[in-house]
């Protein structure tokens, strides 16, 4: 059977046996009645037992919400056996967290119960708590006993298996009153020293439905661990309503119902549409900040829910600890009321977002915080956290708190961080901001604020580097105005000590060497030193010195040694003619001249050395010898060649078969060879072609065409072969030279040039026809002149196509009409070629202008309406045309210096043309000294002290101010006087500067008398308190205040206040009158005991004939006094006739079973809270 399964046969067991034991115990026990709510196990780590070696000493702690409307609910000590129960039985479980196989028994404990309060929910005196939250009452129990834990290498789980829950709660199965909890805490191992987070709130939750409510879950870990944040199923335990508590079980813990004690728990039966990612159902929402636990829900059905929350340890990621939290939620329609909102239009500088803050330690800091609430409700501000703990946090945050006004509250927050206060988690500041409405809407808010450490972590750079690579690079992570300094073993820094990056060169000595850096921040916290060892690795290459080698030699290249490592990789590229390519010295026979490059390596670095090798194959020199000679019949020829060893062949008709010169006499062709040694010691063979002939072989070469302009080389390859030859070539009017073999023609048309060699006797001709093609058409439009920045389009004209040259100013090079848009003067040079090949060129030459220079002249400040002349010196050259713009003030747009006249600022243009079209533009601002008072009509209150504020715009220098009229003035030379105002007026302000530019301006204080300020009071008493009827009798007046001793109470007309019998109260009205003119009265109240105040009309006589006047004896009062009166009518025979039920105070003159009551004198006893009124009261009937 596998794990689950196991657990699963487990659980069916357990139910089967609590469902036998239950019904046993059923009527034994009233502990099956509902109570439990929710609550927390936690426990604390006190320390090593002194009584018992090796054990250690924990306080457990159960808190637990229980509902006071469970039937058998009585907190009095004196009637033990209901709710609160004295005592309470918690299991002690060994086991680990995941505990696979559960944990095992180790004890039954009972915790006494220490504490036990009612909580009452937190709502303000508007509240009325007869509708809202009606009916809800809730008890905190805290039960706690310290105990001696033995030494546990697994860790221990604390158990409260327990029932029930309440009925009717609507994310559970029905019914869920039959569904209970299981408290339970995990101890780590007994080497783990650790106690649990402890909550810091009550908790009381009730969530307006639709609205989004918050829980702060509120919690300190005393060892400073990190804690993750979880919504979490809740558990249901393996108690029940028939045998709801483990008291009843036979061994209690021990029982195998619940030993060993699965982990985790079975979780609680929801019911249809809810579980654990949906407490609320479709259409509620649910989420938890895993880092503050700042808990948000949205419900959308009223009722009763459950959720849980889990909270988890870990110290350097190992989890340490976890608690669970249950928590039930009553979801209730609320009141109408709009929460508080934070004002984040102006945020600090250190703000990257409105609950966000970064600043590096040891620099000081204050930022405010601003809410406020569109209902105008009074509010109250509430900041926490660790950071304002002295004890906690030195030097701590200061921050004004709570906070209370009404609308709006603001305090700021200032933090003088030091240098050992900088780390990676944030700090942690919670905000609460509650209005006092009905509900109130708190406004939860984490903020966190980031204290950024100095710390160096890393060096930045190579840490294995090859020498003589320098310079070289090393850097830390830095912030403005951070200052290191950095010291090298091993090398010379270069440059940017000081800095967080510096240069420097390494020893080519070390082999090994060190950077060191310490720096400060711009706060002046200190870091460092950190160090980082470099390995320097030398690697050196060493290809040999250049070799000679004849052609199919080969040669062994490289140095001694090539590497200075034998452990160093070597590769010679390229890698042809090469025996082995890999090999410190292999044998090169390339074929051809070859320089080879040595590569060494260090294995595992990415640093290399090279050097290179040339060899120099060395072909056979050339001997000079030709490959034919020509000699007339009978002729002899000397042949001359370069050679250090030769050897003729064959020895025919050659006078010495071993000279360089020798002399040749063949009386037929003939062919001789000839082997040698040249200069570079390499052997070569050579030949030649002696032709005899009679005649000359000459060749003019084959016939050519050509362009017209163009030349060509003519002749032979060769003309004749080589001997003692002359040349003549005809016609010799277009040749360059006409006695050589091969000259260069150039003729203007169609021509045969013919040629005659002589050679002794013999003699030989031949010809060459020429022929000369025309070039194509080609003509451009005329050169021009543009203005700088233009484009202009330019032409070319021919018969064929055309090419210009490429030029980046060019739109296209390949169409006859182009766009050029040149930045300096340029030659845009076109071609055309036709089909034989011919081409004609030509060009446009563009004059690139530069733009006339424009001078609106400088800015002016000038006095208003006061003509005065523009422009610059010059405005533009010398023959250009102008215009300004705006035409406004001006006296002419079109010439250079025009007079202008204005009456505020202005910006005015000006384009200047010159002679050929270029023009450019220029602005000059134009600034008029004017006085402005810094408001349109003035809204005041009779006698309010108004403050006139005047400025001047664009003066020159000091100014000067003059208010008319004086009457009233504090002083009228005075650009902000005051005066104190009954009546409305005008006031006017003359201001001049020292330029002499004046200026006026003016403004009307319109003045409004206040309303006044009254109301009348008028108290009816009520069974517990007094109703004080307040009437607004102000008049002139729009809203209003009412405080009642110095708190706002109210903005209403005339509201009606709660007050206690024998007090005094001062209420204070304030009327604003349309424009905020406040009047204000006082009234004191003194308000005598319940019967002074009474106000009781008993009528003495009445008709009960049904027609609809004076039907009823009834008691009247202003006030609600109907619970707390109680009526007794008697005949004149002391027989009761009448008495109140359930508050009716009213006599139709009928007994009990609906049977009249006959004329006569009837006593009334009338009792109104306990105080008694007697009399006599007479019945009429018809």
């Amino acid at each position: 059977m596998n794990y689950n399964g196991l657990k699963n046969f487990q659980i069916i067991t357990r139910i089967k046996l609590i469902l036998l034991i239950g019904f046993l115990s059923l009527i034994a026990s009233e502990s099956a009645a509902t109570h439990l709510i929710g609550g927390n196990f936690t426990y604390t780590r006190v320390g090593p037992d002194p009584t018992v070696p090796g054990n250690v000493l924990y306080d457990l702690v159960l808190e637990a919400y229980m509902d006071t409307n469970s039937q058998f609910w009585d907190p009095d000590p004196a009637n033990p056996g209901g709710f609160p129960e004295d005592s309470i039985l918690i299991g002690i479980m060994e086991g680990a967290f995941d505990a696979p196989g559960g944990a095992d028994f180790v004890a039954n404990i009972f915790l006494p119960i220490v504490d036990s309060n009612l909580v009452e929910p937190n709502l303000p005196p508007i509240c009325d708590t007869t509708n809202f939250l009606s009916g809800v009452g809730v008890y905190i129990t805290r039960y706690q006993r310290r105990v001696s834990l033995g030494p546990t290498a697994e860790g221990y789980w604390v158990i409260y298996d327990r029932c029930c829950r309440q009925p009717g709660i609507v994310n559970l199965n029905a019914p869920s009153d039959d569904q209970g909890f299981s408290y339970n805490t995990w101890i780590p191992p007994t080497n783990t020293v650790n106690s649990n987070p402890i909550f810091g709130d009550t908790l009381l939750s009730f969530i307006c439905r639709g609205d989004t409510n918050f829980i702060t879950n509120n919690i300190t870990d005393p060892d400073g661990d990190s804690l993750v944040f979880s919504l979490a199923e809740p558990y249901v335990g393996y108690m029940d309503n028939f045998s709801p508590d483990p008291i009843g079980l036979p061994g209690g813990y021990s029982n195998f119902v619940l030993n060993p004690y699965i982990i985790p728990p079975p979780p609680v039966n929801w019911s249809f549409g809810f579980n654990a990612t949906q407490f609320f159902g479709a259409g509620g929402f649910q989420n938890i900040d895993p880092e503050t636990g700042l808990t948000e829900f949205i419900a959308t059905i009223n009722g009763i829910y459950v959720a849980a929350i889990e909270v988890r340890e870990y110290r350097n990621n190992v989890l340490v600890g976890a608690i669970r939290r249950d928590i039930q939620l009553i979801v209730e329609d609320c009141p109408n009321n709009s929460g508080p909102n934070q004002d984040s239009t102006v945020l600090d500088s250190a703000a990257l977002d409105p609950i966000t803050y970064f600043v590096k330690e040891n620099d000081d800091f204050c930022f405010n915080l601003n809410y406020d609430d569109i209902d105008g409700d009074p509010m109250e501000l509430v900041v926490t956290g660790d950071i304002f703990d002295p004890v906690i946090t030195n030097p701590p945050a200061t921050v004004n708190s709570p906070v209370r006004d009404t609308g709006s509250v603001s305090t700021q927050i200032c933090w003088n961080t030091s240098c050992n206060q900088g780390r990676d988690a944030p700090y942690i500041v919670q905000v609460i901001v509650t209005d006092s409405n009905c509900p109130p809407l708190p406004l939860y808010q984490t903020i966190e604020i980031f204290v950024d450490p100095f710390e160096i972590d890393t060096i930045f750079g190579l840490d294995t580097i090859c020498s003589g690579n320098n310079p070289f690079n090393y850097s830390v992570a830095s912030d403005s105005g951070e200052v290191f300094n950095w010291n090298v073993t091993g090398g010379t820094i270069l440059s940017g000590n000081g800095s967080d990056n510096i240069q420097l060169e390494w020893d080519t000595a070390v082999s090994v060497g060190t950077v060191t850096v310490e720096g400060t921040n711009i706060f002046g916290c200190a870091d460092g030193p950190i160090s980082k060892d470099i390995a320097i690795v030398t690697v050196q290459a060493d290809a040999g010195p250049d070799v000679i080698s004849c052609a199919e030699d080969s040669i062994q290249i490289g140095g001694s040694p090539s590497a200075n490592d034998p452990g160093f990789s070597v590769s010679w590229s390229p890698g042809f003619g090469l025996s082995d390519s890999t090999v410190a010295n292999p044998l090169a026979s390339p074929g051809v001249s070859t320089t080879y490059t040595l590569t060494v390596s260090a294995p595992g670095l990415s640093c290399q050395v090279i050097d290179e090798v040339e060899v120099l194959v060395s072909e056979p020199v050339p001997t000079g010898l030709e490959p034919q000679y020509f000699v007339c019949p009978g002729d002899s020829l000397q042949l001359n060649i370069i050679a250090d060893s030769i050897g003729w062949k064959p020895n025919l008709f050659i006078d010495d078969t071993s000279i360089t010169n020798p002399i040749v006499y063949p009386p037929v062709d003939q062919q001789y060879f000839i082997d040698f040694i040249d200069s570079n010691s390499c052997i070569g063979r050579d030949s030649t072609l002696v032709i005899v002939r009679s005649e000359v072989p000459v060749s003019a070469g084959p016939d050519r065409v050509i362009c017209l302009g163009d030349s060509v080389q003519i002749g032979g390859n060769p003309t004749v072969p080589a001997g003692n030859n002359t040349y003549s070539w005809t016609p010799v009017a277009s040749l360059n030279n006409s006695n050589i073999a091969n000259p260069i023609a150039f003729p203007t048309a169609v021509t045969e040039y013919i040629v005659e060699v002589f050679n002794d006797t013999c003699t030989g001709r031949d010809s060459i026809i020429v022929l000369v093609n025309d070039t194509p058409s080609l003509s451009t439009s005329n050169d021009t002149i543009i203005c700088i920045g233009d484009t202009i389009q330019i032409f070319a004209f021919s018969d064929g196509d055309v090419q210009w040259t490429t030029d980046t100013t060019l739109s296209n090079d390949t169409i006859f009409n182009p766009f050029v848009y040149p930045i300096a003067s340029n030659t845009y040079f076109v071609s055309s070629v036709d089909t034989n090949g011919c081409g004609s060129t030509d060009s446009v030459a563009v004059d690139v202008r530069n733009l006339p220079v424009a001078d609106a002249g400088d800015t002016l400040f000038r006095c208003r309406n006061v003509p005065f002349f523009i422009g610059g010196n010059p405005t533009g050259p010398f023959g250009s045309t102008y215009l300004w713009t705006p035409s406004d003030g001006l006296s002419n747009t079109t010439v250079a210096n025009p007079l202008v006249s204005l009456d505020g600022d202005m910006e005015y243009q000006v384009q200047v043309t010159d002679d050929i079209g270029c023009s450019s533009v220029d602005s000059a601002f134009v600034f008029i000294f004017q006085v402005d008072i810094s408001a349109e009509d003035i809204l005041a209150c009779q006698g309010e002290r108004v403050v006139l504020s005047a400025t001047s715009v664009n003066n020159r220098d000091s100014v000067t101010y003059s208010w008319i009229p004086t009457v009233g003035l504090s002083d009228s030379t005075s650009p902000t006087p005051t005066v104190t105002v009954d009546t409305t007026i005008t006031y006017w302000v003359e201001a001049t500067d020292l330029a002499g530019c004046a200026d006026i301006d003016s403004v009307l204080i319109v003045v409004e008398a206040p309303g006044t300020a009254s109301f009348t009071t008028e108290a009816a008493a009520n069974c517990t308190n007094v109703e004080l009827v307040t009437t607004n009798t102000s008049s002139g007046s729009l809203n209003y205040q009412w405080f009642v001793n110095n708190t706002l109470f109210s903005t209403e007309e005339s509201p009606t206040i709660i007050l206690d019998y024998t007090t005094s109260t001062t209420i204070r009205l304030v009327s604003f009158s349309p424009a905020g003119c406040e009047d204000d009265t006082v009234v004191d109240v003194d308000l005598g005991m319940f019967e002074e105040v009474l106000n009781l009309e008993i009528n003495n006589v009445f008709t009960p004939n049904g027609d609809g006047i004076n039907d009823f004896f009834e008691v009247q009062a202003d006030g609600e006094i109907e619970q707390c009166t109680n009526v007794q009518i008697f005949n004149r025979f002391g027989t009761k006739a009448f008495e109140t039920t359930n508050g009716v105070s009213v006599w139709d003159g009928r007994s009990a079973a609906g049977e009249p009551y006959p004329s006569g004198t009837y006593f009334y006893i009338v009792s109104v809270n306990g105080i008694d009124f007697k009399g006599t009261l007479t019945l009429l009937r018809d």
